[in-house]
């Protein structure tokens, strides 16, 4: 059923389970028949079922029996829309586009719901959901509402490339600056890393870097740099 309670949700898995057992005993891909209906099953009506629609999150019905000789109809809520996040243009390469990911949970609620590639349209159930969207550094956007037979797009800045530059290996870090603290972004080092390219979200950020072979902490550098969206820098340490 839709949200105004209309059976118009369709293509969608369904699992029956026995209730007694939870072994699993049918799938079923729900479909409308040719006037437009949903379908019917034909199942054995000595079992008690537990349903589970494939809906992103699950919904869930236990405890279903049906009475034999009878055309019986099982009702469950499962209201969608649709989420797409994307990059605002297209100029980005499509290696680096398809690595970025999303994590989406419900609203205040810790649990990851599903985890989906920009550019793709995905159905969900009707609600409020946070958005974490795996960038460097990580983009987060909270309250989303899906709601019934729409489309929600989110748009997230282009990136900008950073080439981080050594004479020697050594250890450090990327720190973002937000209200005057810094937040480690990203990991530098690897003791025969001269050179790293990375792709990070428009902002201003802070590396702090210590060559391996100095034997004094007052040998770290502290630079100061600026991502823009589809622009490059180079940053030498």
């Amino acid at each position: 059923l839709d949200i105004q309670g209309k059976p118009i949700e369709t293509d969608l898995n369904m699992s029956f389970y026995d209730s007694l057992t939870g072994n699993l005993l049918h799938n079923f891909y729900h479909t409308m028949n040719a006037r437009g209906k949903p379908d019917t099953m034909y199942l054995e009506a000595l079992n008690t079922y537990n349903l589970v629609v494939h809906t992103i999150p699950p919904v869930s019905l236990e405890g279903i029996k049906l009475k034999p000789n009878q055309h019986n109809v099982i009702s469950l809520s499962s209201p969608q829309g649709e989420l797409e996040v994307k990059l605002q243009a297209l100029s980005i390469k499509n290696t680096y586009r398809n690595k970025i990911r999303y994590i989406l949970r419900k609203a205040g609620d810790k649990k990851i719901v599903n985890i989906e590639h920009l550019d793709v349209t995905t159905k969900y159930l009707v609600g409020e959901y946070d958005l974490e969207i795996l960038t460097l550094p990580r983009t987060i956007i909270k309250g989303i509402n899906i709601s019934q037979d729409k489309k929600t797009s989110l748009q997230i800045p282009n990136p900008g490339m950073a080439s981080i530059t050594s004479i020697y290996p050594g250890v450090g870090g990327i720190f973002e600056i937000k209200n005057g603290r810094m937040i480690k972004v990203y990991s530098l080092g690897g003791k025969e890393v001269l050179r790293e390219v990375l792709a990070m979200q428009p902002g201003s950020y802070k590396i702090i870097f210590r060559p391996y072979k100095a034997t004094q902490s007052e040998s770290t550098i502290e630079k100061t740099f600026t991502i823009q969206s589809d622009k490059s820098i180079i940053v030498k340490v």
